[in-house]
């Protein structure tokens, strides 16, 4: 399992008065375990939604996990934070994202084999 903190990756103010926000990934084996609700991808059209156009994407809520550890606090989180990462990603632009975390990647390697 791993938080991947906004503050470090995506350009989010660090000690913005908590609580702290963004993404935890985990294993499959985890994966029954995550909190619920969960934002699920559906079949675009299938469902009735956006049946007049079938390329968008379609997204729900769903809380049928039987073995998931329930609701955790709120559900979105810290939102501000979220919509600035999000923000941060789009202005960037793929090549953008790319080009950004070259330097600190790079940095690591060195200080790692240091």
């Amino acid at each position: 399992m791993i938080h991947l903190n906004l503050h470090k990756t995506f350009s989010t103010p660090h000690g913005g008065g908590g609580p702290g926000s963004g993404p935890v990934c985990c294993t499959k084996e985890l994966e029954p375990f995550l909190p619920v609700p969960r934002v699920v991808r559906t079949q675009s059209g299938s469902d009735g939604v956006n049946v007049d156009n079938p390329n968008a994407a379609t997204f729900k809520l769903d809380s049928d996990y039987p073995q998931s550890i329930g609701r955790v606090k709120a559900f979105l989180g810290n939102y501000g934070m979220m919509l600035r990462a999000l923000s941060y990603i789009l202005t960037h632009g793929y090549d953008g994202l790319r080009e950004a975390t070259k330097p600190p990647c790079l940095t690591r390697v060195t200080l790692r084999t240091a």
